[in-house]
């Protein structure tokens, strides 16, 4: 089979569908995939689909009339162009945007094409619409690299395809600007015509391949996260917090730097599930991460720990620190659910706080910080106890007072 452009034209048009059809199939055959991504995966289809049929209508050319072969054709090609960016965001953001571009951009085409001016110049009509499906694979690129936020390889491979496209365009463009034809059909026994058809075949091949592996590596993602966090509040699990927690120790032992470790639990939540249900429970637990993670520092670990526990590593944090960033939360927690409730909840925080330079295991500074911590409850709630380190385990705790607690305890 000779490679002339006629044939990798058919090629490109026999890809659209081809493509179409087995994103639509490994869409439909994928059980575990997520409903936005099959979502995503079918809108994908669409769009290739709508660009494929611009190709047969365009590839009729001379066949049937001008206004199906150039204003139809090309019209569907630039619908299925801008779709693309929705199924994107649709894949990323679980919700669809830019569903209006294909409507700007066609309504624009066949407005144009109503002029006299447009219609019979082919320089103007290759001009615009390689223009615009320069334009269409730039959003896309943008939306592909804000959506990444996973750092996975194949929207990177994906963001290069696209580039590779815009290539073509440009290459397209910069041709028939150089060497003007009064029809296409002129320009297609060209070599550039040529390499501009094997270039859009090339990355037709290549989406084909990299939409099904994006969401399969989205997959594999997705897994890996849920089982490192916390479906509930978001926030790292007790095993992905160990696991964090005693490099970050680890760290700090070698180079004899101090460290603080938060451990906070909401008091009587059994007593809120009962008297307004558990998903006030489960807003009172979201409620709290959100607290925790604007008021923490960067450098902090946060992770639920348990059903209502609730901890936060501090590297190179002072006693002082810690307890101004504990009464801190515990405020705020007390403000935003009586706020939330409108004063039907009242709500308290028990914290225990470990303060230390020593290069203990991470058991041991838990275990110290939950000591305090249950002590704090024994004593009566919104209390914050800390232990001061000073290189023995089993040094005395010392109680403070939660700035709303109604009990004035004196420090021992």
């Amino acid at each position: 089979m000779t490679l002339d452009t006629t044939t990798l034209f058919a090629s490109v048009t026999i890809a659209n569908f081809a493509g179409a059809l087995i994103i639509c199939a490994f869409a439909a055959v994928l059980k575990p995939m997520a409903q936005e991504t099959r979502r995503s995966c079918m809108m994908w289809c669409a769009a290739i689909s709508l660009v494929g049929v611009g190709c047969i209508l365009i590839g009729l050319r001379g066949q049937i009339s001008d206004t199906h072969s150039i204003i139809v054709g090309n019209a569907l090609l630039l619908s299925g162009q801008f779709l693309k960016p929705s199924a994107i965001t649709l894949f990323h953001r679980n919700r669809i945007k830019f569903l209006s571009l294909p409507v700007i951009v066609t309504g624009s085409w066949l407005l144009l094409c109503l002029q006299p001016f447009f219609e019979p110049s082919l320089l103007v009509r290759v001009a615009f619409v390689q223009g615009l499906m320069i334009l269409g694979n730039l959003i896309s690129i943008r939306m592909v690299h804000k959506g990444n936020r996973e750092q996975m390889i194949t929207p990177r491979l994906l963001i290069v395809t696209l580039l590779l496209e815009i290539a073509a365009s440009a290459l397209f463009s910069i041709y028939h600007a150089n060497q003007p034809f009064d029809d296409l059909m002129g320009s297609f026994g060209t070599t550039t015509t040529t390499i501009y058809m094997g270039l859009v075949l090339v990355a037709m091949m290549l989406k084909t391949v990299l939409i099904p592996a994006m969401a399969l590596e989205w997959m594999q993602v997705k897994f890996r996260k849920d089982a490192w966090q916390d479906p509930l509040t978001g926030l790292a699990n007790r095993r992905a917090f160990e696991r964090e927690a005693r490099d970050i120790l680890a760290r700090q032992g070698q180079c004899n730097q101090p460290h603080a470790l938060i451990v906070l639990d909401i008091d009587d939540l059994n007593e809120a599930n009962q008297q307004f249900g558990s998903p006030m429970g489960d807003a009172l637990l979201r409620l709290l991460a959100k607290i925790c993670r604007q008021a923490a520092p960067d450098s902090s670990l946060i992770g639920r720990i348990g059903d209502d526990e609730f901890a936060l590593l501090l590297p190179e944090a002072n006693q002082s620190k810690a307890q101004a960033l504990a009464a801190q939360i515990c405020h705020t927690m007390k403000f935003e659910a009586a706020r939330a409730s409108n004063n039907r909840l009242r709500v308290t925080i028990s914290a225990g706080i470990y303060w230390g330079w020593s290069g203990l295991p991470l058991s041991e500074v838990m275990e110290i910080a939950n000591s305090c911590l249950r002590k704090a409850k024994r004593i009566g709630p919104g209390l914050t106890i800390t232990n001061h380190d000073t290189s023995k385990v089993s040094s005395k705790p010392r109680r403070l007072l939660s700035p709303f607690t109604t009990r004035r305890v004196d420090a021992a």
